[in-house]
């Protein structure tokens, strides 16, 4: 049961961690720009926290780009457009959901 509900947990995790870090359209194109790597600046208690919600799921196959832009779309419209709209910022997106499946499939990890 708790699988089924997992993609709604992280994707509040999500929202929630981009609403307290303050990232706006401003923040989003300097990570961009810097090719700032998403998962290093999450705090080791959370990647373990995202880690444990995602034991029960076997993958995370459903953990894509698109994905994230939907996730943030009602809450964080602006970013979601600038994904959709900027080029640089979709690729961008896409290394750092492969970097984040990649952690999260690390079995010695969890």
């Amino acid at each position: 049961m708790k699988a089924k509900y997992a993609p709604n947990m992280l994707q509040g995790f999500l929202v929630e961690a981009l609403a307290i870090k303050g990232v706006g359209v401003k923040e989003l194109s300097a990570a961009v720009k810097e090719h700032l790597d998403l998962w290093a600046q999450v705090p080791e208690l959370q990647q373990d926290r995202v880690r444990g919600m995602v034991v029960d799921l076997g993958d995370v196959e459903w953990f894509t780009p698109d994905w994230v832009i939907e996730a943030l779309r009602h809450r964080h419209s602006a970013l979601a457009s600038l994904f959709q709209s900027w080029k640089p910022a979709k690729t961008w997106l896409c290394r750092q959901v492969n970097t984040i499946r990649r952690e999260l499939d690390k079995p010695e990890l969890v």
